[in-house]
């Protein structure tokens, strides 16, 4: 075979591809127009998008004996930056995902819609998995809270720049108007069920700090439980009152005007370019094996 490829010159090569352009020019030929049918059937897809900035926390230092005892009372005064890595796992978490979808109509438009009505701004539902006008899923055809997450994890994307420390949230949809509002939706809950947290422990804080305070007879431990108190009331307030608490956001979600995916073009020169190489290759197989017989 080696020997065979040896003899074949250029001109050879040319003759033998202008002898089979029938063939060359059908396989490329059909293959982009399939590629063309396919991406026409594609859906548009639009990505919302949400840039947030980590909030800043006043350290705090105290004595060893000090912090042993905000320790024991769930008290945490070390830099919000290990925080960061678990908001970011809770907007991933099963669970956060699983209080997204319990939302009415959000189940439905997150598996169920199979393309958008650009002149009614409708979400279009696949008949085959939701019935629309009696707004229930057909039998068996209920995703799974699993498969919801699953969903979300592919689609709603959290990314961090280590360099900044800025936290970009996207989410991609058919719909465009979808798109803003379930990440409006993702970024509201998640700081409410942080806010609820928070405000939670430091009332399991305060409450455990009073029991101390008022059964403790060291002057020195009483001021530094009035301090840590003190601290507690603050970071409250701040819990209540600060609408960026959790995150400061620098730029909202908006409603994407143009698509993401599919990329039309790029698909299609790639299926031509794959055409011609397999309709190119084919020719030339075709030849060895005819000359070898």
């Amino acid at each position: 075979m080696e020997e065979e490829f040896q003899e074949i010159k250029v001109k050879d090569i040319l003759s033998i591809l202008f002898k089979e352009k029938i063939l060359i020019f059908s396989l490329t030929l059909f293959l982009t127009i399939s590629s063309v049918v396919y991406v026409l059937l594609l859906n548009d897809i639009y990505k919302s998008e949400a840039t947030l900035f980590p909030k800043d926390e006043e350290q705090t230092s105290m004595g060893s004996q000090v912090s042993g005892l905000a320790s024991l009372a769930g008290i945490d005064f070390s830099s919000s930056k290990k925080n960061l890595f678990l908001y970011i796992e809770v907007l991933k978490s099963r669970k956060f995902h699983e209080h997204l979808i319990s939302f009415p109509g959000v189940l439905e438009k997150l598996i169920a819609a199979s393309s958008f009505n650009n002149s009614s701004g409708e979400i279009i539902f696949d008949d085959n998995l939701y019935d629309r006008s009696s707004a229930q899923w057909l039998p068996e055809k209920k995703p799974t809270k699993l498969e919801a997450h699953d969903f979300l994890l592919e689609n709603l994307k959290i990314e961090r720049e280590k360099a900044t420390g800025v936290i970009r949230v996207s989410f991609k949809h058919v719909s465009p108007y979808f798109a803003k509002d379930f990440l409006d939706l993702v970024l509201t809950e998640f700081r409410k069920l942080t806010v609820e947290k928070d405000l939670e422990e430091t009332e399991k804080s305060l409450n455990y700090l009073n029991e101390k305070f008022s059964t403790s007879k060291v002057s020195s431990l009483k001021s530094s439980i009035s301090s840590m108190m003190q601290e507690q009331l603050k970071k409250q307030m701040l819990i209540k009152f600060k609408e960026d608490y959790v995150f400061q956001i620098v730029d909202p979600p908006f409603i994407p005007e143009q698509k993401v995916e599919p990329q039309r073009t790029q698909i299609v020169i790639f299926f031509f370019l794959t055409g011609l190489f397999l309709s190119i290759s084919t020719a030339l197989i075709r030849f060895l094996f005819f000359k070898k017989n």
